[in-house]
């Protein structure tokens, strides 16, 4: 064999050499550590294995930094400004981990107190509770509504709102053959918008209307001052009138006496209006028995009235009464001409018993203006 074949051998044999030695070696540890614990086999779970519940100390666990965090980040070592700490004014309140400013705290302490003085506080009864809640129940119930003004704690029976028929009766004067009596009534009662109208419209007329009295005044300004005024006065016959003359100490006492006069006069009329009202009492007590009960009758009135629910922004209008005058009465049946339009009257209908909401007419409008624009021949025609 040559030599590289011998150094081969020789490896071969060195590493059969070294790992029976290691398998010597570790059989001889174990033997070893069996005599120094004992055998493994031989102990329980509990000896052999330990559960850690705190872990290592010293590792540190890297926690990777977002993109954004980086770019927050400070980068100058110049530390910022720092506000001061302020004093805090907030107070505990009892029973509770939260904070309050003073005033509320006050404002706490006083309701707590009131509740105590009522016997409402902690600890209280539930019989008493249930009570004031009762109380404060009825107090909230009379200033809705429902009860007497007049120290009558008997509540008003509300009746139910009347609903309105769906087809009405038509006024007997507006008949084809109406009595003469009826048929003027019916006029007057179609008349009586339009009267209304012609009256508010004298009423906007006369308000704007100019005064014919400004036409009277003179152009010239009033303030200017006459020579006239400086001038003495003097009578028609040339003479200079004659200055009044200063009053007596006689005249001015005879004024003086007369203005007390007319002083003791008025208070002695006063005196005896009062003594009148005074032996009048009683008339004047059943005059305001009178009023109060009239107040009390349009407070139930108004109690009564059921306020109708507003379904649009337009008001219902009515429809003007459907009339023919006296010389448009037919006196056939063959001349009879009809009127009215049924769809509307049942349209105005349901306006008016609220099943549908009141409208208007709505006209059609452009969006944009009509452009007016000139062809070429239009203009070459020109």
């Amino acid at each position: 064999m040559g030599r590289k074949g011998t150094k081969t051998l020789q490896r071969r044999k060195a590493s059969r050499a070294t790992k029976a030695l290691v398998s010597i070696e570790e059989g001889l540890a174990e033997k070893r550590m069996e005599e120094r614990v004992g055998k493994f086999a031989d102990k329980s779970n509990g000896e052999l294995f330990v559960v850690d519940t705190r872990g290592d100390a010293k590792r540190k666990t890297a926690s990777k930094t977002l993109t954004m965090d980086e770019i927050l980040r400070p980068k100058s070592k110049v530390q910022g400004l720092v506000a001061k700490k302020t004093t805090d004014s907030s107070e505990a309140v009892e029973g509770s981990k939260h904070r309050v400013s003073k005033n509320v705290k006050q404002l706490i302490d006083k309701l707590a107190e009131r509740k105590k003085a009522q016997g409402l506080g902690p600890g209280a009864s539930q019989k008493a509770k249930q009570a004031k809640k009762q109380e404060k129940q009825e107090h909230l119930a009379k200033h809705k509504g429902g009860f007497d003004l007049w120290e009558d704690e008997t509540p008003i029976e509300t009746q139910p709102p009347k609903k309105k028929p769906a087809v009405k009766i038509a006024h007997p004067g507006t008949s084809y053959n109406p009595d003469p009596e009826q048929h003027k009534e019916a006029i007057q009662v179609a008349a009586e918008p339009e009267f209304k109208k012609i009256k508010e419209k004298e009423e906007i007329e006369e308000q704007l209307s100019y005064p014919a009295e400004l036409d009277d005044l003179d152009d010239n300004p009033i303030d200017e001052e006459s020579d006239e005024e400086e001038e003495e006065e003097v009578e028609e016959d040339g003479t200079p009138k004659k200055k009044s003359k200063r009053k007596t100490k006689a005249q001015r006492n005879k004024k003086k006496r007369t203005k007390e006069e007319r002083m003791e006069k008025a208070k002695q009329n006063e005196q005896d209006r009062i003594n009148q009202e005074i032996e009048r009492l009683e008339e004047i007590q059943g005059e305001l028995t009178a009023v109060q009960q009239q107040q009390l009758d349009q407070l139930k009135e108004r109690l009564l009235v059921v306020k109708k629910a507003k379904l649009s922004r337009y008001d219902y209008k009515p429809m003007p009464m459907e009339i023919q005058l006296p010389d448009e009465l037919a006196d056939s049946m063959r001349k009879l001409k009809p009127e009215g339009n049924l769809f509307k009257d049942r349209f105005k209908s349901l306006e008016e018993r609220q099943m549908i909401e009141p409208r208007v007419p709505v006209k059609p409008r452009r969006r944009y203006k009509l452009k007016e624009i000139e062809s070429h021949s239009y203009k070459r025609f020109k």
